[in-house]
């Protein structure tokens, strides 16, 4: 839980800010394991001291997965996760430009099969859908809205190079139709979208790790994106 503090000079809180979050995991590892996860910025509104601009917010998060060992070396693993946000910007003149509304829609599930073994693999699918809207009701030229839904197969690989270092290429390819509207513009796709990313992993111990990775878009000829990941659990 979140507490609101008194610290700021600069606004007032009309409505305090809580934020709440409960996560946990419980089964058994060995066959079958659930982990949850549940947050939420309660409905909040502040007002600038300096402007008397107020600012609304809440959000909230959720997500779910399961993990089910099919066989000696087979696991079942399905996740849903979703999130909603609502946003708005009101200046203390009713007529100006900067006076916004926005919320944000996203959801997602997804299923796959991994097989543990000398080369472990996994394949699957995902089904994506996400929604923006930015409304700017007295200026509605600089509106900008998007709504894409995604559906992807999902295909990874891990092979072992040495005892701490290996590769992990994985495929994400699939249909997406994509709408969006930039002021009174709007845009439409629908059609293949693919990106094939490597990841060089050392694994320091089980508990340690650090990952370079590096990707390719397959509808086009271009660099997908790339990081370093590093993580420590304790």
């Amino acid at each position: 839980v979140d507490a609101p503090a008194s610290k700021s000079r600069d606004i007032d809180y009309l409505k305090k800010p809580f934020g709440l979050h409960v996560a946990g995991v419980f089964g058994n590892k060995e066959s079958h394991r659930i982990a949850f996860e549940v947050g939420a910025q309660l409905p909040m509104e502040q007002r600038q001291r300096d402007n008397g601009d107020r600012l609304e917010l809440q959000r909230y998060i959720g997500s779910v997965t399961t993990s089910l060992r099919l066989g000696e070396q087979d696991w079942l693993n399905c996740s849903v996760a979703s999130e909603y946000t609502d946003k708005s910007l009101q200046p203390l003149s009713a007529t100006s430009v900067r006076l916004e509304h926005f919320d944000r829609r996203f959801l997602q599930a997804r299923i796959e099969w991994w097989r543990d073994g000398p080369t472990p693999w996994s394949v699957g699918f995902a089904h994506t859908y996400m929604s923006e809207d930015g409304v700017l009701p007295n200026d509605p030229v600089h509106d900008l809205r998007t709504q894409r839904r995604e559906w992807l197969g999902i295909a990874r690989l891990k092979l072992p190079i040495s005892d701490k270092l290996s590769l992990e290429p994985q495929l994400l390819a699939g249909n997406v139709r994509n709408f969006e509207r930039d002021g009174l513009i709007d845009r439409n796709s629908d059609g293949f979208e693919g990106k094939i990313s490597w990841s060089a992993r050392w694994d320091f111990s089980p508990d340690v790790t650090l990952a370079l990775i590096v990707s390719t878009q397959l509808d086009e000829m271009a660099f997908g994106g790339g990081g370093c990941q590093f993580v420590a659990r304790f």
